[in-house]
């Protein structure tokens, strides 16, 4: 399988940006969250176990802890960005075919 290779980019000034990941083990995983400002400097981060060995639960968890941690921080102008390609286009939208869509 081929892996695509992504630079990070700064966000517009005064609009933090979060970058969510994942990692899985065999009964449980870690999600993460990064929050940088403009000038791509590090204004918080955090990480938590998660209970479930399911890929695209703990993704979209990710994503989801997220907006509370943003929400949670008051921070008012948000991107976030991460490597779950599926989960994101659930949140956009554009999912065609996605069992946490119902």
């Amino acid at each position: 399988m081929a892996k695509t290779v992504m630079n990070w980019s700064r966000p517009p000034s005064g609009v933090v940006k979060l970058n969510v990941d994942a990692a899985l083990a065999k009964e449980s995983a870690m999600i993460a969250v990064v929050a940088r400002d403009h000038g791509g400097e590090i204004v918080k981060a955090w990480a938590k176990e998660y209970q479930t060995c399911d890929p695209m639960v703990v993704e979209a968890a990710a994503i989801l802890w997220a907006v509370q941690l943003a929400y949670a921080e008051q921070f008012t102008s948000i991107i976030i960005e991460g490597d779950a390609k599926v989960c994101f286009d659930a949140v956009n939208g554009k999912a065609e075919d996605c069992k946490l869509c119902g």
